[in-house]
C-alpha cells in the first residue's frame, strides 16, 4: 500500500477506481445514508449510487460492493452513520476489497482516502498498520483536504 497525498476525485476523473466510505444504515426511502464527506460528493455525482447501495445492504448486509459503471467500491466503515467508525469492521471490509481485487483478470489500481479517520473519528494511527497488512501496491491511501462538501452541486 502507497499513501500520497491529492485530491481522491482526479484519480476518478484519470478514469481509475476508487473507495468511498459507507455505513450500514438505510433510509426509509431505501437509500443508504450517504449525508457527508466523500460520500456525499459520490451520491451527488452518481444520483443512483445511494440506491444501489441501500439495496445490496438490504441483500447482503455491510459489505464492499463494487459498482463498475462509477468505477467505485464501497467500503464500510461504520455500521450506523451516528457511530463512530469500528476497526474490526475496517479490518473486514480491507479483507473484502483485497480479495475483489485480487480475484481480477488484469490489475487494477485502487484510490482510497483514510477510512474511518475523517467523519468516522479515528486517528489514522489505528487505521493505517491494519490497511497496510491487507492491502498490496495495487492500493493508494490519498490524504487530502475538503475543498468543498459542495462540489458535484445539488441533486436534480
Amino acid at each position: 500500500m502507497q499513501e500520497i497525498n491529492g485530491d481522491l476525485w482526479d484519480f476518478h476523473d484519470a478514469a481509475n477506481w476508487i473507495v468511498i466510505p459507507t455505513n450500514g444504515a438505510i433510509r426509509h426511502d431505501g437509500g443508504c445514508v450517504m449525508g457527508r464527506g466523500l460520500a456525499l460528493d459520490a451520491s451527488r455525482k452518481f444520483v443512483s449510487l445511494p440506491y444501489q447501495i441501500g439495496t445490496m445492504l438490504g441483500f447482503t448486509g455491510n459489505h464492499v460492493f463494487e459498482f463498475p459503471e462509477f468505477r467505485i467500491y464501497s467500503f464500510p466503515t461504520k455500521h450506523h452513520w451516528r457511530q463512530k467508525a469500528d476497526l474490526a469492521l475496517i479490518a473486514r471490509s480491507a479483507d473484502e476489497l483485497a480479495a475483489r481485487v485480487a480475484g481480477l483478470p488484469t490489475p487494477r489500481q485502487v484510490f482510497l482516502p483514510r477510512v474511518g479517520c475523517g467523519l468516522g473519528r479515528l486517528d489514522w494511527a489505528a487505521v493505517q498498520p491494519i490497511l497496510s497488512e491487507q492491502l498490496n501496491q495495487q492500493f493508494t491511501v490519498v490524504h487530502w483536504e475538503r475543498r468543498s462538501c459542495r462540489r458535484f452541486g445539488t441533486k436534480t
